[in-house]
């Protein structure tokens, strides 16, 4: 019975392992999303970065994270990643109600060079990639298709 369950957990295991890594879901940072950025005073975590997003910026990010609870999601500026999460339940209004992205940094540095960067975004890729904004354009179809109150 022990040998069963050894080889049933290891074929678990190595099946686990055969599935190809998905690549996290991904919103752009761009001009149009971006309304502020800034640099904290160091704590414990390191030197925080802040970008304070524009309603729109705010829209589209909730947007994506109400579809995609409990996935990853890679937020990118400039092509390169300046955050990575996994929202939850408990954590996803927090972060779209306050419409503010923080990440800490080791050095002073790294951190003045995320906010230059911050403050110089390319105008595309904006938001999502295209595969969450067939989700997005679902929900605008979905809510464009309900019936309307009779006045």
């Amino acid at each position: 019975m022990k040998w069963v369950l050894l080889v049933l957990s290891l074929l678990t295991t190595l099946a686990a392992a055969e599935e190809p890594q998905k690549k996290p879901l991904q919103f752009h940072l761009c001009p149009a999303f971006v309304e502020q950025v800034s640099m904290g005073e160091p704590n414990s975590f390191g030197w925080p970065v802040f970008v304070k997003l524009t309603p729109a910026g705010s829209q589209s990010f909730e947007t994506l994270t109400q579809h995609h609870i409990g996935k990853k999601v890679e937020i990118l500026a400039g092509g390169q990643t300046f955050f990575r999460a996994t929202f939850l339940r408990v954590t996803i209004s927090a972060a779209v109600s306050s419409g503010v992205l923080q990440q800490a940094f080791s050095s002073q540095e790294i951190a003045h060079s995320w906010l230059l960067m911050l403050e110089r975004l390319p105008m595309t890729p904006c938001g999502p990639t295209s595969a969450d904004q067939a989700i997005r354009d679902q929900a605008i179809r979905d809510q464009a298709a309900m019936p309307k109150p009779a006045l």
